[in-house]
């Protein structure tokens, strides 16, 4: 009777520390997997290659749609199936991210390098009017220096505060 109960005992302390020790395992494969994914996706992304798609501006709509590369099916030899399942869950997603972050960048950079062009011609237009207007008023108004500074004062507008313009010469 006495082997009975041990039996039963040891019985009991195996089917209950058995499957918390598989649970366990199969918890640590998916945490592995999802890191070594993470990591290997990080590395087979060409972030040179996505940061230029990104400056087309289209490259940003295809880093969204398309994923560029697949996990390599030598990392699966041996693996259990949770973490064959996590690493290419993480690896897929992780490989999305880093194209969108990549051509989203570009994409910035083209923007930010057009939007400073734009700023940059804009504004010497303007300088090259203003400057235009004021060559016109020296070229009318240098006989008289009151008039000269009446064209100067007004904003290049060739008056001399009575109602003459210098650049028509009257």
């Amino acid at each position: 009777m006495l082997f009975l109960k041990r039996f039963f005992l040891f019985y009991l302390v195996l089917t209950l520390f058995l499957p918390v020790k598989i649970f366990a395992e199969a918890a640590t494969d998916i945490s592995t997997g999802n890191l070594e994914g993470k990591r290997a996706a990080m590395e087979d992304v060409n972030k040179v290659c996505w940061l230029g798609a990104g400056a087309t501006i289209i490259g940003f709509g295809v880093a969204m749609i398309w994923k560029s590369s697949e996990p390599d099916p030598a990392e699966f030899v041996g693996k259990s199936p949770e973490y064959i399942r996590a690493y290419t869950e993480s690896y897929n997603s992780r490989v999305k991210k880093e194209q969108i972050i990549y051509s989203s960048l570009g994409c910035a950079g083209t923007l930010l390098v057009v939007g400073m062009i734009v700023l940059i011609s804009n504004a010497a237009s303007d300088v090259e009017s203003d400057c235009m207007r004021i060559d016109n008023c020296f070229d009318g108004c240098f006989e008289s220096t009151e008039e000269t500074e009446g064209c100067l004062n007004s904003g290049g507008g060739c008056s001399d505060g009575s109602g003459s313009s210098c650049a028509d010469g009257s």
